[in-house]
Order: structure tokens, then C-alpha cells, then sequence
């Protein structure tokens, strides 16, 4: 709509505005994180975000320090047992259900686990024989 001349230069004068107003006020927002300890202005003139750096080395450490604990875990493992299969289920079924199923599911473990002890006996039973 507005295109009278006198928009125009409002709008060119806005604009001029607004790149005046802008450098003034990163200037300012940049003195303000400085003295609140954010940044540091290098003399480049490059920013570096002092969070940004100690959030690196604190990540660095954690990272360093969950290595070294997995070596120690590493080394303890191989003397712990097998943890146990977790059950797949339905994501449908209730607390009641999947509890029920989960019972199922043990009995019939064990049943097979019955089966194949048998069957290996069996065997080694029939070796001996022969």
C-alpha cells in the first residue's frame, strides 16, 4: 500500500534506524554478557562463550571418567553371572495379564530347560552303551 514519496523515505529512514540502533545495542548486550561473566571477547575480536568451553570439559571429564569406570566394570563382569533373558510381551497387555504371562512363559522355560538335561543324558547314556 504505501507508496506516497513520503513513505518511502519513512521507510528508508526506519531502516537506517534500524542499522544504527542495532550495532549500538550488540555492543551493549556484549558489554552485558562480559561483565556478567558469559563471554570473552578474544583479541580478534572473536566471542568464545566461557559456558559453551567449561560445558566441553566438564563433558570431556565425564566422558574420561565413565571410561575409566567401565574398565574397572569390564574387569568384575566376567566373574558375575548372566543376568537373566528379559520377557518380550505385548505393549497391550495389563499388569494382571502380563503378569500371568510372565508365569507361563518361566513355566515353560524350565520345562524346556527339563527337556534338554533329559535329552543329553539320554544320549550320553546311549554313547556308554555302544
Amino acid at each position: 500500500m504505501a507508496k506516497s514519496i513520503r513513505s518511502k523515505w519513512r521507510r528508508k529512514m526506519r531502516a537506517i534506524k534500524r542499522i544504527r540502533y542495532g550495532v549500538k545495542e550488540l555492543d551493549r548486550l556484549k558489554n552485558m554478557l562480559v561483565n556478567a561473566g558469559e563471554i570473552e571477547v578474544k583479541e580478534g575480536g572473536e566471542i568464545e562463550h566461557v559456558c559453551l568451553v567449561k560445558a566441553k570439559n566438564e563433558e570431556a571429564e565425564k566422558i574420561q571418567q565413565e571410561k575409566e569406570e567401565k574398565s574397572k566394570v569390564d574387569k568384575t563382569a566376567e566373574s558375575v553371572k548372566e543376568t537373566p533373558k528379559k520377557v518380550q510381551h505385548p505393549t497391550w497387555l495389563r499388569k494382571k495379564e502380563y503378569k500371568k504371562y510372565i508365569r507361563s512363559y518361566r513355566k515353560q522355560q524350565s520345562i524346556n530347560a527339563k527337556r534338554i538335561k533329559g535329552s543329553i543324558k539320554k544320549k550320553s547314556n546311549t554313547e556308554k552303551k555302544l
